[in-house]
């Protein structure tokens, strides 16, 4: 039976064992592996696995998300991991990729976190995998300093930093370590390598405080990192951070700053603060006081430290007393003592001197410094001033007044008294002028404050400012010139008059001479005039003469100078009267005489083939004038010179022109035209003239008169912004057989006008040219020569064979007179890389009267340059359009077209040009295309470092 018993137990003790075995292999579980930092990812791509695995089969789908800590520094794939009841145990693996972040940060360490699992399996449902920890290697090159652990001390109290690298170096890397300050701290070793097994090892610098024995407080100084050294090209020369450190005394005492200014007596203040160089052992309390309290005080009037706030510096604040006593700035102290249990703190001492500046100047002010009287009674005949002093005085201050002149002024009263209670309270002083009766004008003199006489050393001696007196005279001598200004003569010999007189009786004769500024222009008669005791009241007339002096040059301003008087009154002598302006009127006028102004030349060799006329100038030029003759008809006649040139010689002179008819063989009829005569230089620019000439036709029609219009001439007319005109002639071919009329107008009237604004020929005035004047119109503008047209609008006439006949239009030029630099394009311009060319001209808009020299330059030589370097334009090529050239740059870059300008700027003694700009921009089309072949060289040189 107990056998029985036995077995019977044993049979229970297995099964209960292998109930708990069983229990044991189905118990629910996630491995994860590995999940310790042997796993390593780098920030160039590089990657790392780990498998997951279940320890038993579930019921139902196990679920695990996975997520990076940082994703920054690395990436995971996948995101979930599914378990089934049919692959539970087979692993699945999951790939952590690095990330590139572009920053030398060294190796950097993160989290791949599993997630709770979700399941419906509850033994699996919130069973959380051990998370994976992983280090990303860095690819960018540096050196990583960590913080300082904290400050040393005197005592040997140390501190400690690291340094590690941020990847493998091919070759060793040394940094060498330096104290800015060993007497406060030295640094442990002396230098650091890194080769390319230990490179990601941080290595520990130790910093050691040194002991100076002076009671100094906390003092800062710094571990010098200095530049790697290594072979490998991407180590070498790197700088890493220095490292601030802060070593405490040990040494106890008082730091006291240096005070921050001096008091001053308007209460300025002055600061600086008090720090304990070592902790104390019990409240440390610092007494303040002032050496002298009539100079300054402080606050606080103590100050206490704590063993917690003794490295906290307190700050005391000394302020200026004022003393309204001239004593100069005083130097005084402000004294600290400290009291305390603490032994090493009790009874220590510091001073802080201070500098007191005064605001107390020992002075007698008197204002103000000159008043003026006058001799005659009522307002004005007295003036007064006031003394006061500028700081008390320790005695009374007495001054003494006195005047220079009694002759002229008078003052009172004549002692002034300052004492210490009012020396502040200003005292007034009274002058009285004097008539003299005596033409002396105004006379100065002066009320002389004596020395001061006190006991006070910084009053005795000390001399106030005298003050300056003017007694205005009632008795004034004078000279009256009337009129001044206004005055007119002329080149024909017309006179004007002004007239002189005194305006008191002098004591002597006073003389005045007479002369012209210019007697080229006029002169004056007498040349002087003399004034006596019996005729000073006598106004004297002065007659001036215009003076003819043949040259164009407008009216003329000049000066009838009336010298200083002589005379032995000295109220007179030296006296100035006014000068008198006059204008000289000119009776030259610019312009041009031609005789005849009109002439008749034929078509047939023989009498009356050719025709003559003369030019004269009216006036003579300042300087050589040209004139050029144009207008000429070809096709009806020919001229023997096209330019006449007259010199201040022979302007008078005339010239002749020979002008030839020219056989068409075309009945035309008799031809009209117009010679244009133009000038220029010597004060006639835009003057002109014209002949009209008649070329008489030996051709006969051989059947009926056609009927036309003849313009001549329809272009080659040019007008001027001055207001210089042009012309040309109308005429019928043929009698109409009722009036014919033709309107005219102006395509720009902003340019040139019209007269008459029509024409009308009739039966009996068509064969006689009509003239037509252009005019040009000033338009402010800088815009070089302008073409513009006069419209000859379509005949009106009762006659059809005239009624709708449009005569030829007039192409016209007006001349600007504007100075301006005139660019062909300011924009627009396309220059290439490869080389490719632009062109714009430049061109002056008037004629100057001295070279330009127009430099050119271009804003960035880097897409484009300018050719060539300068321009010159003088009086003869002004008009002519110059090229310049501007050519692309290659700068082999890709970066896009770029717009640059080339600047102009002239440089002349013509003030009107002189400084003149102008611009032109351009675009530079580049050429250059990005090539990603680098960028893939480079990734193959980064990856073979590893």
């Amino acid at each position: 039976m107990k056998s029985l018993k036995s077995i019977i137990g044993v049979v229970l003790f297995l099964n209960l064992c292998l109930g708990f075995y069983g229990y044991a292999q189905a118990q629910a579980g996630i491995t994860v592996n590995p999940t310790t930092s042997v796993l390593e990812t780098s920030e160039d791509g590089g990657t790392a696995t780990f498998d997951v695995v279940l320890t038993s089969q579930p019921t139902a789908d196990v679920t695990i998300a996975l997520s990076s800590s940082n994703t920054a520094e690395g990436t995971v794939s996948p995101e979930t991991l599914t378990f089934t009841t049919d692959n539970w145990n087979t692993a699945q693996t999951v790939t952590v990729t690095g990330v590139d972040d572009n920053v030398a940060d060294g190796p950097k360490t993160y989290t791949i976190i599993t997630a709770a699992a979700v399941s419906e399996d509850t033994a699996y449902s919130g069973l959380d995998p051990d998370d994976v920890t992983v280090t990303n290697y860095d690819d960018e090159t540096g050196i990583i300093v960590s913080q300082i652990s904290g400050p040393t001390t005197e005592s040997g109290g140390k501190a400690t930093f690291t340094i590690v690298i941020t990847t493998q170096p091919l070759m060793d890397v040394t940094i060498k370590l330096t104290s800015s300050d060993t007497d406060e701290g030295t640094v442990s070793p002396a230098s650091l390598t890194f080769t390319y097994d230990n490179w990601n090892t941080p290595q520990t610098v130790t910093v050691t405080g040194v002991d100076d024995d002076v009671p100094d407080g906390p003092q800062t100084y710094t571990i010098i990192t200095e530049p790697t050294e290594s072979f490998q090209t991407e180590y070498n020369n790197i700088d890493p951070d220095d490292v601030t450190v802060i070593n405490y005394d040990n040494d106890p005492g008082m730091l006291v700053s240096a005070i921050s200014g001096p008091t001053t007596e308007s209460g300025g203040k002055a600061t600086f603060t008090v720090v304990l160089t070592t902790k104390p052992t019990a409240d440390v309390t610092i007494a303040l006081s002032s050496s002298n309290t009539a100079e300054g005080t402080v606050s606080p009037a103590s100050l206490t430290f704590t063993d917690t706030d003794w490295n906290t510096a307190q700050t005391v604040t000394v302020t200026g007393v004022d003393d309204d006593v001239a004593d100069d700035d005083k130097t005084y102290s402000i004294n600290l003592v400290a009291s305390s249990t603490d032994g090493n703190y009790n009874g220590k001492t510091a001073s802080v001197s201070v500098t007191n500046t005064d605001d107390d100047t020992a002075g007698i002010t008197v204002d103000p410094a000159s008043i003026t009287t006058t001799e005659a009674e009522g307002a004005g005949h007295t003036a007064t001033f006031d003394v006061k002093l500028t700081s008390q005085p320790t005695a009374d201050v007495t001054i003494a007044l006195s005047s220079s002149n009694t002759a002229e002024g008078m003052v009172s009263p004549e002692t002034l008294t300052f004492t210490p209670d009012n020396w502040n309270t200003a005292q007034t002083v009274t002058v009285t002028g004097v008539d003299d009766d005596v033409v002396d004008g105004p006379k100065t003199y002066t009320i002389i404050t004596a020395a001061a006489v006190s006991a006070d050393p910084a009053y005795s001696g000390l001399d106030p400012d005298d003050v300056t007196v003017t007694n205005t005279d009632n008795d004034t001598a004078g000279i009256t010139v009337n009129p001044t200004s206004g005055l007119q003569t002329s080149e024909a010999g017309g006179t004007a008059q002004f007239t002189v007189v005194l305006t008191s009786q002098p004591a002597a004769d006073v003389t005045i001479a007479l002369s012209s500024s210019n007697t080229d222009e006029g002169t004056v008669s007498p040349a002087s005039l003399t004034f006596t005791s019996a005729n000073w009241n006598t106004a004297q007339t002065v007659t001036v003469t215009g003076v003819d002096d043949d040259v164009a040059d407008g009216p003329k301003t000049y000066t009838i100078i009336t010298a200083a008087a002589v005379s032995d009154d000295p109220a007179y002598s030296g006296l100035d009267p006014d000068d008198v302006t006059v204008i000289n009127t000119d009776n030259d006028t610019a312009g041009i005489t031609v005789n005849p102004a009109s002439i008749t030349t034929t078509e047939a060799e023989g009498a009356g083939h050719t025709a003559s006329f003369t030019v004269v100038l009216n006036a003579k030029p300042t300087a050589e004038v040209t004139i050029a003759l144009s207008g000429v008809d070809d096709s009806e006649g020919a001229i023997d010179k096209t330019s006449l040139t007259f010199t201040p010689a022979d302007w008078n002179t005339a010239q002749t022109v020979t002008v030839t008819g020219v056989d068409d063989n075309v009945a035309d009829g008799n031809v009209n035209y117009t010679i244009n005569l133009t000038a220029s230089g010597g004060g006639y620019n835009g003057v002109t003239a014209s002949v009209s000439v008649t070329n008489t036709d030996n051709d006969t029609a051989t059947d009926n008169d056609t009927a036309g219009i003849t313009v001549n001439p329809t272009s080659g007319p040019q007008t001027s912004e001055d207001g210089g005109t042009a012309q040309f002639t109308v005429v019928l071919t043929s009698q109409p057989t009722a009036d014919v009329t033709i309107a005219l107008n102006s395509s720009n009237t902003a340019e040139g006008t019209v007269s008459p604004a029509s024409l009308t020929f009739t039966t009996d005035n068509w064969n006689t040219a009509q003239t037509v004047t252009v005019t040009g119109v000033d338009d402010d503008v800088a815009d070089g020569l302008k073409t513009y047209t006069i419209i000859t609008a379509a005949a009106v006439s009762y006659d059809p064979a005239y009624s709708g006949l449009d005569p030829d239009d007039v192409t016209v030029t007006n001349r600007d007179n504007d100075p301006g630099i005139l660019v062909s394009a300011i924009s627009g311009l396309t220059t290439t890389e490869k080389g490719g060319t632009a062109t714009f001209t430049v061109v002056l808009t008037t004629e100057p009267t001295a070279e330009v020299t127009i430099a050119l330059s271009s804003s960035n030589t880097a897409e484009g340059t300018v050719s060539p370097a300068s321009l010159t334009f003088s009086s003869t090529n002004w008009d002519q359009a110059q090229t310049v050239t501007v050519t692309g740059v290659d700068d082999d870059r890709d970066d896009g077209d770029k717009t640059y300008s080339i600047n102009l700027v002239a440089s002349s003694i013509d003030g009107n040009y002189n400084g003149k700009t102008a611009s032109v921009s351009v675009t530079n089309t580049d050429d250059d295309k990005e090539d990603n072949g680098g960028c893939f060289i480079n990734c193959l040189i980064r990856h073979s470092r590893w």
